[in-house]
Formats: C-alpha cells, sequence, structure tokens
C-alpha cells in the first residue's frame, strides 16, 4: 500500500484545523443575524413582517429599520476585526487597531469638511452625486484615503516601512488632524452643524435601505479577499520578519498589500457608519485566545465574530435607553476602554 502523500496530510490537517473555529464562528454570526432584527422597542409580528400584506406597518419596520442596520452592522464589524487582525500581524504589536494609523482621524476631517463646507459643488460631490453616493461618505472616504497616503509617506523610507516609524506617523497625523478637526468645530459652527458634526463622530449605522450596505460590501469584499490570501505569509511574518524574508517572503511587499487591503475595508466602513473604537482589538484577542494564533483561523473567524459583535451591539444601543438611542461608538468604547486596560497590563506582565 502506498504511503499517503504530505501535501495532501497537511491539507486535510489544516481543513480539519479550520473547520471547527469557523463553524462555531458562523454559528455565532447567524444567530446574531437571524435573532437581533426582532429585536427593539417596537415588538414586530413575524407572520406579519415576513407574509403579511404589503406595505404593513411589520414589514416596513422590518426593512427599512432593522435589516438595513443588522447588514451594515455585520459588514462593518467584520471589516474593523480583519483590519485589525491585518494591523496587528504587520506591526506585530498586539496593541494595533485600524484606527491606530489614523484613519478614523482623516475620515473625521472629510466628514466634519463636508458638514461644515459642503462638496456637493466641488469634484468629490459632483463625483459622488453621478455615482448615485451622497457627498457625506465620499468626503468621509476621501479623507480616510488622504490619511493613509500621508501615513505612509511619512513612515516609508529607504524601500522600507518599519513597524515602529509607521505606529508614530499614525499618531502624529492622528493628533495633527484632530487639532484641525476642532479648530474647525470651534470656529463659527452653528448649532445644527455641531449636532450633525457630534453625531457622526460618536458613529452611527442609522440607514434606512440597502444602497449604502451594498457600496460597503463592494469594497469590503475586494478587501477582506486580499488580506485573506496573505494568512500563509503573515504567520511567517509574525515570527520575525528575518525568518520569514528566509522562507521566502518578500517583506516590504507583504507590509505594503495589508497596508493597502486593510485601510481598504477600514476606509469603506468608516465612511459611512462614523470612526467605532475597539472593535479590532476586542475581537481580535478574543477570538485568538479561543482559537488560536494561525490567521488562515484567526481572519476569517475574526470577521464572522466582528460582525455579529456589532450587529448585538448596536441591538443593545436601540434597546437600552428607549426612545433615546446610544450612539454605537460610545458603547464599544465603553466596553473597550477597560478591555484595552487589562490587556495593555497583560502585555506588561509578559514583557
Amino acid at each position: 500500500m502506498n504511503a499517503p502523500d504530505t501535501h495532501d496530510t497537511v491539507s486535510l490537517y489544516s481543513a480539519r484545523k479550520l473547520a471547527a473555529p469557523l463553524a462555531v464562528s458562523f454559528v455565532f454570526f447567524a444567530l446574531a443575524l437571524g435573532v437581533c432584527p426582532w429585536i427593539g422597542p417596537t415588538r414586530l409580528d413575524v407572520g406579519e413582517a415576513l407574509f403579511g400584506p404589503a406595505g404593513n406597518n411589520d414589514m416596513q419596520i422590518l426593512m427599512s429599520a432593522r435589516l438595513p442596520r443588522v447588514a451594515l452592522a455585520a459588514v462593518t464589524g467584520a471589516a474593523l476585526a480583519l483590519a485589525g487582525v491585518a494591523f496587528q500581524a504587520m506591526l506585530r504589536n498586539p496593541l494595533a487597531e485600524p484606527y491606530t494609523l489614523g484613519l478614523a482621524a482623516g475620515a473625521s476631517l472629510g466628514a466634519v469638511l463636508a458638514i461644515k463646507f459642503g462638496v456637493e459643488a466641488t469634484v468629490i460631490g459632483m463625483l459622488g452625486s453621478k455615482l448615485g453616493l451622497a457627498p457625506l461618505p465620499v468626503a468621509a472616504f476621501a479623507g480616510c484615503l488622504f490619511s493613509v497616503a500621508l501615513v505612509y509617506w511619512i513612515a516609508r523610507g529607504r524601500g522600507q516601512l518599519p513597524a515602529t516609524t509607521l505606529v508614530l506617523s499614525g499618531v502624529i497625523v492622528s493628533f495633527f488632524l484632530s487639532a484641525i478637526i476642532l479648530f474647525l468645530w470651534y470656529w463659527r459652527t452653528d448649532f445644527v452643524d455641531s449636532y450633525q458634526i457630534t453625531r457622526w463622530t460618536m458613529g452611527s449605522l442609522a440607514v434606512t435601505d440597502f444602497g449604502p450596505v451594498w457600496r460597503v460590501t463592494a469594497f469590503f469584499l475586494a478587501g477582506s479577499l486580499l488580506l485573506l490570501s496573505l494568512a500563509r505569509p503573515l504567520n511567517l511574518l509574525a515570527t520575525g520578519e528575518a525568518l520569514a524574508h528566509s522562507r521566502g517572503v518578500n517583506v516590504r511587499r507583504l507590509k505594503q498589500l495589508v497596508f493597502l487591503g486593510a485601510s481598504l475595508v477600514t476606509a469603506a466602513v468608516v465612511a459611512v457608519s462614523g470612526p467605532i473604537g475597539f472593535i479590532g482589538i476586542i475581537v481580535p484577542h478574543t477570538v485568538r485566545l479561543l482559537f488560536g494564533a494561525d490567521h488562515r483561523v484567526l481572519m476569517p473567524c475574526s470577521a464572522l465574530v466582528g460582525g455579529g459583535f456589532l450587529v448585538i451591539c448596536d441591538t443593545l444601543c436601540r434597546t437600552l435607553m428607549p426612545p433615546l438611542e446610544l450612539p454605537v461608538g460610545v458603547l464599544t468604547a465603553l466596553l473597550g476602554g477597560p478591555f484595552f486596560i487589562g490587556l495593555l497590563r497583560r502585555e506588561k506582565r509578559q514583557g
């Protein structure tokens, strides 16, 4: 009898290793998507909402107020969690997340400029209108891409992308853009604009149709497929750049691709939902504790758990203080702050 091929044995082991964590993560994700749309201040009749006469009240609430919001939360949570895993692997820093590199500050600056001055008459606004996009998300997306390009330009030197320099560049750009935002906010801002800026910077998933969800999903799929294809070389990079290079990994090229993919998915969701922090830290570390540090398992499971987690958070925001609605970014910050402190102290003890 012939001995089994080693490559086939390794592939079978990898498939089994991935199957159980992926199944658990998918069940969590599916339960969140299946249950949360039916939870809210207004009780829905399942029969009326799904099979009743067209246009009845329950169906309108489900299709306009609940399902688009749940779908956006799922995509946003998945994107932020996946980007968090990618940045932590690229920087070899367990405290890194999408907003470490100034992405949120860039998106916020674009949104504040759009709210305060309007972008309808600008090139960005006209481009958005031709594509059927609202000016505010287009401006936020452009601001996020601007901050990404600025951080990359500052950090890049001699063809390299040092992790420490990248983090410091992100922090500096974030503080600088935040200072510009505060100045614009303080400078002759009326009550309506101030309220709109405040609500946007707190993060919100309040959409009433699937249009923004489809547009965000297109960018998310492009960026996530790129990141998932890099799972194996990221495993090598996690052991050290020298070892990864000795195994044939083009470390510089890998960092550029990870930076591109993670920035793309983050920019897409932040442009619509606003800055929602700590998802990129809470979810990856929880999944890492449950399923291990293999990025072939960690990346898809983090995306699924992140989507389900943000759906649950947004459902709590809709139901905790009716008729008021808590911004979802506030809740994730309240959860993420203690988690971040505990993680920092754990890393300090291990160090």
